[in-house]
């Protein structure tokens, strides 16, 4: 049996108007691996063509190292963030995608829609 990581994400509303600063915080625990960046991509649904914000940061698992707990709090958008505002420019469903590496070598992802009207 695999320990997946938890991932929260807070601070993300479902509804937001057209243009509207989109600002959240994401919560990452459990156990991880390294060799790989966390990533956070917010696309429009059914179309991953149309990214609004693609970031990746700095996993707090070494390069190297062996598979360790890890509590990492991070708040979008981040500090001197050059996407910021992070916003969407059209209406239409979005989906925010968090991935991470698990410690079973693969990466492990969280999915939350967005409606911008």
């Amino acid at each position: 049996m695999t320990n997946q990581p938890n991932i929260s994400i807070e601070g993300l509303k479902e509804k937001y108007r057209i243009n509207e600063p989109i600002a959240f915080s994401i919560t990452i625990r459990g156990v991880l691996k390294s060799g790989g960046l966390p990533h956070i991509e917010i696309t429009k649904e059914n179309s991953s063509k149309k990214k609004i914000y693609s970031i990746a940061f700095m996993s707090p698992v070494p390069p190297a190292a062996s598979p360790e707990y890890v509590e990492q709090k991070l708040i979008f958008p981040i500090e001197n963030d050059p996407q910021a505002p992070i916003h969407a420019g059209e209406a239409g469903t979005y989906v925010m995608t968090v991935s991470v590496y698990a410690d079973v070598g693969k990466s492990y992802e969280v999915n939350r829609r967005i409606l911008v009207e």
